[in-house]
């Protein structure tokens, strides 16, 4: 596994798939979780409108309790990729936490699911993909991204 992931980081090195891969190998394979989102990170210096990238990167900072900066990405994600469902629950959870951790003035646990989050997501924005065109030629969604502080 991990020599695939360094296969096509080494092949997409302009590109962004490379760096995905490779930091999904890091986090789910390795459970580390610092060098998955330092791949996440450089794939996003290459696309930094790279919705898979940043629903990763926010996946990657909620493990490390980085919560503010997960709400950024994912915000970041919604902009970009406004209909994909992975990235408006991921959006509505990151949200709600925050709100928690302000209310209750308290640190909150990284979730242990977020990297199921993650497959089970891309699982679904693959399968989505090929209804995308039917579905935007018949309805319009229109998602209000509120800003905090």
């Amino acid at each position: 596994v991990r020599r695939a992931a360094e296969r096509a980081s080494a092949l997409g090195r302009r590109g962004s798939e490379g760096y995905l891969a490779l930091g999904y190998y890091y986090g789910l394979v390795e459970h580390d979780d610092v060098r998955a989102l330092e791949q996440f990170n450089l794939g996003l210096g290459a696309a930094p409108n790279d919705a898979d990238l940043l629903i990763a990167t926010s996946l990657a900072e909620q493990t490390l309790g980085r919560w503010d900066d997960a709400l950024t990405h994912f915000r970041r994600a919604a902009l970009v990729d406004p209909r994909a469902i992975d990235v408006v629950v991921g959006l509505g959870h990151v949200l709600l936490r925050v709100v928690i951790q302000t209310a209750l003035k308290m640190p909150m646990p990284a979730p242990p699911q977020a990297w199921a989050v993650a497959i089970a997501g891309a699982g679904a924005r693959m399968a989505s993909s090929a209804t995308a065109g039917a579905i935007s030629r018949t309805s319009s969604v229109q998602v209000s991204i509120g800003r905090t502080g």
